[in-house]
């Protein structure tokens, strides 16, 4: 049998350490991951991006096709998701890009207005330089009667068209005649039975996959008579 002062002065010599329950806790950090945004103004884009990589829209080019009204737009994109085109103050069109990194919009549209278009992120902002084309560019230029001789058969007109095209006669605004010029500077008869006494004759032209051209005014004159122009 242990003395049991024996057994306390033993325990009284034992450094008794205290043990500390300690609850451990993993803590997360989150670290965002770079991003880059192209968010863009009217007319900016990132400058910190390679030319190689930069989104961009490019080798735009259309067919306008009268019977329909309808422009066709084709072009290509680099980085965009899709294409944002807009004519004059309409709403904006949304379209998408191909695999191949083409796009293709058919337009059906009045006027003459500008049409506007920039490549959208996947977000829809927009990404790239405004792309703008001009009705000078989607419009046949106006015809310009060069010499125009008036004789017994009628009004022979010398136009000064630039390739093959169609002219569109109009009397007080009514089509009697269609010419089809195969040949630059191409001549056209007026026929006297198309040249009533209050005749008021104007002409438009028409190239391929282009709109009409406004209308000009076909002189009037007497038998004997000629209209020049003189550069």
């Amino acid at each position: 049998m242990i003395n049991k002062k024996i057994l306390l002065g033993l325990l009284g010599t034992v450094a008794l350490v205290p043990v500390m329950s300690v609850k451990a806790q993993a803590c997360f950090f989150h670290y965002p991951k770079p991003t880059v945004q192209y968010h863009c103004t009217s007319t900016v884009v990132p400058n910190n991006i390679s030319h190689s990589t930069r989104p961009s829209v490019y080798h735009v080019t259309y067919k306008y096709y009268a019977h329909s009204k309808k422009i066709f737009i084709y072009g290509k994109t680099l980085n965009t998701s899709r294409v944002a085109i807009k004519y004059g103050n309409q709403s904006i069109r949304w379209v998408n890009v191909n695999k191949d990194n083409t796009f293709k919009a058919a337009y059906h549209f009045d006027g003459d207005k500008n049409f506007d278009i920039f490549g959208l992120d996947s977000n829809g902002r927009k990404v790239t330089y405004l792309y703008n084309f001009t009705p000078m560019v989607y419009t046949s230029e106006k015809p310009v009667i060069q010499k125009a001789v008036r004789n017994d058969k009628g009004i022979m007109l010398s136009m000064n068209n630039s390739g093959p095209c169609v002219l569109h006669l109009y009397n007080n605004g009514h089509l009697i005649k269609k010419y089809r010029l195969h040949v630059a500077n191409a001549h056209v008869l007026i026929r006297k039975s198309q040249l009533q006494s209050n005749y008021q004759l104007t002409i438009t032209q028409s190239f391929s996959y282009q709109k009409t051209s406004e209308a000009v005014t076909v002189p009037q004159l007497a038998v004997g008579e000629t209209y020049q122009v003189n550069y």
